[in-house]
């Protein structure tokens, strides 16, 4: 749409700093994105945690709330969803898991697509894969009451703005009138501000994110939870879906903030993939605490070591410090980057747990 047109893409031009985040990111994909040689059940682990992390992470930043636990539950079937919000989490699991099945020829964004992404993100809604039919505004909340941030395009001129927009994107992409991340970023700001839903827009741009770049040809997406890196960066994600919207009604909008935001999301991607296949090879020793029954705490080492193949296990009294479970070695006092590893495996452990406590209260009888 907007950012597509009066050769808006040709004439943006990089900063030295948004090159250098455009280089980083081309040369990770350049590199194979480091999976090669990998073993397939760590990669389906991997692939696993992504989606049920992306689920809960995406629809947290619009405040629905579900743990991943009982997310990872829902996810496996081992329950149904009792609420709406449980709902809304298996939906966006269910949309990822149809875009990670998608044939690449299938994934190049149309209206057909942008349509099916939300009928899943939002089944059970009674305008599930339906372009809104009245017109909407982006409300900003604030301490002194809500205000308008953004008023999108009229209901009445979305289906022909999208039509142009995937057509604008199709053709830029085939001309190679800007670099694909450049075009991706553009594309997804335009469906932002079109707003072409009456609800679950912030949720179908970003599956149209993974879209693009799958059909990109990237495997990143389908490993690492870009979804909880935005939701980790919320406020800089609005703030720049903010800067790169003024003006965006008359073609006169900065594009370069969003591209920023878009880059540095992914490049952090890369880096989260690499510090994943990085920490699977590494022994860690969870710390079950003794009240934990061996049905439990079996379960949960099992699902553990799916990533963390050389992990040992003990078990202490962790009651004292009123936790379950522990990393050893995990402490505040530890250099920042040995922190981030351990972080790591004690949040999956913890996920772990708390995955095979509901599953054992579910099932009693095993």
């Amino acid at each position: 749409m907007y950012s597509f047109l009066d050769h808006k893409l040709e004439r943006f031009t990089l900063s030295n700093g948004l090159a250098a985040l455009l280089a980083r990111t081309a040369k990770a994909e350049g590199g194979g994105e480091k999976l090669e040689g990998l073993e397939p059940a760590l990669l389906d682990s991997l692939r696993r945690t992504s989606i049920i992390t992306s689920a809960v992470a995406s629809c947290a930043i619009e405040g629905i709330t579900v743990s991943e636990a009982q997310a990872a539950s829902l996810a496996d079937r081992q329950a149904s969803p009792s609420r709406r919000e449980e709902r809304e989490v298996l939906n966006y699991k269910d949309a990822l898991d149809y875009l990670y099945a998608a044939k690449p020829a299938d994934l190049r964004p149309t209206p057909e697509l942008i349509r099916t992404l939300h009928r899943l993100a939002m089944a059970g809604s009674a305008h599930a894969g339906v372009f809104k039919t009245r017109d909407n505004s982006i409300i900003e909340r604030t301490a002194s009451g809500d205000r308008l941030r953004f008023s999108p395009l009229g209901f009445a001129m979305t289906p022909q703005a999208i039509e142009s927009l995937c057509l604008s994107y199709s053709e830029a992409i085939n001309k190679e009138t800007a670099a694909p991340q450049i075009c991706v970023a553009a594309l997804v700001l335009d469906l932002t501000c079109i707003h072409p839903f009456l609800d679950g827009n912030g949720r179908v741009s970003r599956l149209l994110t993974i879209a693009a770049l799958l059909e990109l040809g990237l495997k990143m997406p389908r490993f690492v939870s870009l979804e909880e890196i935005v939701q980790n960066r919320d406020t800089q994600y609005y703030a720049a879906l903010k800067a790169s919207s003024e003006g965006w009604h008359t073609g006169n909008h900065d594009l370069a903030p969003f591209v920023r935001f878009h880059l540095e999301t992914i490049a952090t991607g890369y880096d989260d993939l690499s510090l994943k296949i990085a920490r699977t090879r590494e022994p860690v020793t969870v710390i079950f605490d003794e009240s934990i029954h061996a049905p439990v705490r079996d379960r949960a080492f099992a699902e553990f070591r799916q990533t963390y193949e050389n992990a040992a296990w003990k078990t202490d009294n962790l009651r004292r410090v009123a936790r379950k479970i522990g990393i050893e070695g995990y402490s505040s006092t530890v250099e920042s980057e040995v922190f981030e590893k351990l972080k790591h495996a004690h949040r999956l452990a913890e996920r772990c747990l708390q995955k095979a406590e509901f599953h054992l209260h579910s099932h009693p009888q095993e």
